[in-house]
């Protein structure tokens, strides 16, 4: 009978060691950024640059220019900008031409369509491109006080600016006006008025007008 030779030990482990290396590395590798980038790249490379593209040279290419860019350099950012820019410009000119040639109103404004398209991702590259070379500065506009006819806008003062303004004034606040001579025309509706001859004060009727019998 023959017997079953049972694997080595020795030999198994380090191989299944492998495979899991190997497993892992291929989990870390598929998050990296520039991994993904060079599938993409890799996928449609034929129509750019046929299929005899060393795929290692590309990865140290795009490794080069990510730590170029987080030195601060951002010269290769720059050119591609500009190189986008110049290339949605071509295919606007391209759509444009196109849209000249048509007979029929359809298929005019199918490639017009396109054109202005490309147009304007064009000029937002561009804008993107003058964003990174010439940053914006924030703007600090104070409010400005503005008022139509007899208002008074204030801004910034506080309550107790008011309230000093008062008591150097001499003018309590919610208190009665005085009696002297830069007051005298002003009028407090709160305030009762004397009693005068367009305005008597209600007194009690003599008995002697007052009616013998009393209406109903």
């Amino acid at each position: 009978m023959t017997k079953t030779r049972e694997p080595d030990p020795g030999t198994s482990a380090p191989m299944s060691d492998c495979a899991e290396a190997g497993r892992e590395a291929k989990g870390r590798a598929a998050l990296r950024p520039e991994v993904n980038s060079l599938l993409v790249v890799d996928a449609f490379k034929k129509e750019v640059m046929g299929e005899d593209v060393d795929i290692g040279a590309m990865m140290d290419c795009l490794e080069g220019s990510i730590q170029a860019v987080k030195a601060g350099d951002m010269s290769h950012l720059e050119a591609m900008l500009l190189a986008q820019a110049t290339a949605l410009q071509t295919l606007f000119t391209s759509f444009a031409l196109k849209a000249s040639r048509q007979q029929h109103l359809p298929n005019h404004q199918i490639f017009m369509t396109m054109a202005f398209k490309a147009q304007a991702q064009s000029r937002a590259t561009l804008q993107t491109l003058v964003d990174l070379k010439c940053p914006r500065q924030p703007t600090f506009v104070k409010q400005a006080n503005i008022a139509h006819g007899a208002q008074q806008v204030n801004n910034g003062v506080e309550r107790a600016t008011f309230d000093a303004r008062a008591r150097s004034s001499g003018v309590e606040k919610n208190g009665l006006l005085e009696d002297d001579d830069e007051q005298a025309n002003r009028v407090d509706a709160r305030a009762s008025g004397a009693t005068g001859r367009a305005d008597p004060s209600m007194a009690t009727m003599d008995p002697l007008y007052r009616p013998k019998e009393r209406r109903r």
